[in-house]
């Protein structure tokens, strides 16, 4: 049996926000069509080989899937912790929360806050925002407010603690953008400093997805893009070459979090500079548009 430090699950690739430079391209409303996971036969098969110290469940926004509570229950049943990463968007509708996060001290919310500073709570985004927040935890909405400007200068870990196992994150903090073409589609880096691109990566983090497990949720997820767009093409041969581990195998002798430097990392397109040189940060945090189909 294989024991991970941490894994990812991304159960949904549809969201209720669309904002630019999405890590995990959910921006792209072409991958909202995607089929949902067959995710019984999936855990099924991840606990056969493995057990994890914190497992997470994402998107997409996670909550969007109708089995979401379901997918959470069952990843007890193979992990230490589990942590759901949201965007606040859909809390109201899923007030079962409540229960799950009172009750049980191995599950946590990570709620991720897609605003620029100088818009805090002046925005319609932040109303839905934040009075859903408000309505989950029954916390005023001027006193999540003051939190916020409180702490939005100082990066924590785990975000702002909201209530016990209910973290805040600001994303304007810590998010690796991707680098884009002019029609928002990742670009490869194809740098031969490896190293460099480990040094700046905020992963690696092991992604279960197709039955497969994954360096990242760049390998992970990626491809499917790029296919979609009819980009997937010599550019990126490093991720063409890349090999994830099948559950499907009948033994997996050995794997783990894979920290080291491999080939694929040579394009990875997401990096620190992204946001920390030029003029992308203002164009990163302020185009974020609720999603009102979903």
């Amino acid at each position: 049996m294989n024991k991970l430090s941490k894994c990812a699950y991304p159960i949904i690739w549809k969201c209720n926000l669309s904002c630019h430079g999405c890590s995990n391209y959910s921006n792209h409303r072409i991958m909202a069509n995607e089929s949902l996971p067959d995710w019984k036969n999936e855990l099924q098969l991840f606990a056969k080989h493995f057990t994890v110290e914190k497992f997470y469940i994402l998107g997409g926004e996670p909550l969007l899937n109708p089995y979401a509570e379901d997918i959470i229950y069952e990843s007890f049943k193979f992990s230490d912790k589990v942590q759901l990463i949201t965007n606040g968007i859909s809390l109201k509708s899923n007030l079962w929360l409540q229960k799950l996060v009172l009750e049980n001290n191995n599950f946590e919310i990570y709620i991720s806050y897609h605003q620029s500073k100088e818009l805090i709570g002046k925005t319609k985004y932040d109303e839905i925002f934040i009075s859903n927040i408000s309505e989950l935890l029954n916390i005023s909405e001027s006193a999540i407010i003051k939190k916020i400007q409180a702490f939005k200068d100082v990066s924590l870990p785990k975000g702002i603690s909201l209530i016990p196992n209910v973290y805040l994150g600001l994303t304007y903090q810590d998010w690796r953008f991707p680098k884009l073409d002019n029609n928002d589609i990742p670009l490869p880096y194809n740098s031969n400093y490896v190293n460099a691109k480990m040094n700046a990566c905020h992963c690696p983090v092991p992604h279960l997805y197709k039955n497969k497990i994954y360096k990242c949720h760049v390998t992970a997820l990626l491809p499917d893009l790029l296919e979609k767009h009819g980009k997937y093409d010599d550019n990126w041969h490093a991720l063409k070459d890349y090999e994830p581990v099948s559950l499907k195998m009948e033994n997996i002798i050995e794997y783990k979090n894979l920290y080291t430097p491999e080939p694929v990392c040579s394009i990875c397109p997401e990096s620190i500079d992204e946001f920390e040189k030029g003029n992308k940060r203002d164009k990163y945090n302020k185009i974020i548009n609720l999603v009102l189909d979903n």
